[in-house]
């Protein structure tokens, strides 16, 4: 099923050119989009509450007919809904913040990372998390379906479809989503600090560094032999490596990576079907993949198109490419956005373009193909002067970029916030809409000695 009604976004790792040097400069990306008729957007808060420090949040359209609600998916355990009609309340669906592993250590990339409604979320009110839980000293990947009754999910009714265990506090992975054939994506981490020392992610019989593809329609494995225990879930009977048991995981669909944050299809009406997905290097770039069946996307062989931690290295079989390269100028952690499938910014409405942004800065960007198919990176700022903005547009950005989400629509939001420590309640959420059409606006400033301190402070996720 299409994911159109479910929009579904994780925290943040992603990008700068490809499809030309991998040496290009960042500095030297032009601010607008050649044909554009805007050269920065404004926004809109869309809540009149802060919100806590989410690490996604999922648009979806109620099935009685109504606007959408946004389920804001937050690190210290909570799943809060907010629906788009006017004084509505909030609820809460999900509450396992006794099961979650979280400190307020700045950067922190545990705890409840992601959620993926079932397609079928308004009949069988069935919700699959991603999260990380302590257990005997040692912390696990969780993922987990819990049911819902009477419209929230009760704890009670966890039922664990993969535990994965985490060796190190960062490289969690997290992002996941149902793809447009019914079957739910996972991304996992390489389970690794820096450089994945035990080379997981190129191990085609762990879990970590992964992209998997599972069905939990309803269907279950059950193993050979006259008993056994079945799994929540079965494999698809086209996933790349069903017939290679001796050699890979069956639930695997695509491996090489370190830890992605941000991976969304391009669903919508015009959409190409395309999973985009953003990936956190860790010395030389960050990259934006196109995900495909089988792929290998070289971690930790390779960061970006650039050998990691070697002069020269040899050929991958099967090798997945990044479209774009994002050079570390100065370090970044980059949020993985959408396809923009919407109709409010007439210019770029079904052109592909690709969105995207960095936490750290809270600069967005454009990733559109030009007329030789080249992926070309721009900037997309935020308009400085907000007299240019309409009087509901008017919202100040703040410092950090957690997550994008879409709406049913195709139209983009922002979640932002003053800082990332998980437990703190600086968030807002915001809408992205255009700037007047008669007038013209410099982009936002952001000033450099508050984003170099930030750095020096910033953990890598």
């Amino acid at each position: 099923m299409a994911t159109s009604a479910l929009s579904i976004i994780t925290l943040a790792a992603v990008i700068i050119t490809t499809g030309c040097n991998s040496e290009t400069i960042q500095s030297a990306m032009p601010t607008v989009v050649p044909g554009s008729m805007d050269s920065c957007y404004c926004l809109q808060d869309v809540l009149d509450e802060d919100l806590f420090n989410a690490a996604s949040i999922v648009i979806h359209r109620k099935p009685d007919g109504g606007k959408d609600s946004v389920m804001v998916v937050e690190q210290r355990g909570l799943i809060s809904e907010y629906s788009f009609e006017e004084d509505a309340d909030k609820e809460t669906l999900l509450d396992i913040m006794n099961r979650v592993v979280l400190t307020s250590t700045y950067g922190e990339s545990r705890g409840l990372l992601s959620a993926a409604p079932d397609p079928n979320y308004s009949k069988n009110g069935r919700m699959f998390v991603y999260y990380i839980r302590e257990e005997g000293g040692e912390d696990y990947a969780y993922v987990s379906v819990f049911q819902a009754t009477d419209g929230v999910l009760d704890p009670q009714s966890e039922r664990a479809l993969l535990r994965v265990h985490q060796p190190f506090v960062h490289g969690n992975g997290g992002p996941m989503f149902f793809g447009d054939d019914g079957f739910l994506y996972i991304v996992t981490g390489d389970g690794g600090e820096d450089d994945d020392p035990k080379g997981y992610a190129q191990n085609k019989k762990t879990f970590y560094g992964k992209v998997l593809r599972i069905d939990v329609s309803g269907s279950q494995d059950f193993p050979e032999g006259d008993s056994a225990v079945a799994k929540l879930y079965s494999v698809p009977k086209d996933n790349p490596f069903v017939s290679e048991p001796a050699t890979a995981l069956p639930e695997v669909w695509a491996l090489g990576f370190r830890n992605m944050w941000g991976c969304s299809q391009d669903s919508m009406p015009g959409g190409t079907g395309k999973i985009f997905c953003a990936e956190t290097g860790t010395d030389k770039f960050d990259e934006i993949n196109i995900i495909e069946k089988g792929k290998n996307y070289g971690w930790n062989v390779k960061e970006g198109s650039a050998c990691h931690g070697k002069t020269a290295c040899g050929p991958i079989e099967n090798e997945g490419v990044p479209i774009l390269n994002f050079k570390h100028n100065r370090s970044h952690a980059l949020v993985g956005g959408y396809v923009y499938r919407g109709q409010a910014f007439s210019w770029m409405a079904d052109e592909g373009y690709y969105i995207f942004g960095d936490v750290i800065s809270g600069q967005t960007y454009i990733l559109r193909q030009d007329s030789n198919n080249a992926w070309i990176n721009t900037k997309w700022p935020i308009c400085e002067n907000l007299e240019s903005c309409p009087s509901g547009g008017r919202a100040e950005p703040l410092l950090h970029l957690l997550a994008f989400g879409q709406d049913t629509a195709g139209e983009l939001y922002l979640l932002m916030t003053t800082d990332l420590i998980a437990t703190t309640k600086t968030a807002r959420l915001l809408k992205i809409v255009p700037k007047n059409s008669s007038s013209s606006s410099s982009p936002a400033k952001f000033t450099t000695a508050i984003i170099s301190f930030i750095l020096v402070m910033f953990k890598r996720i």
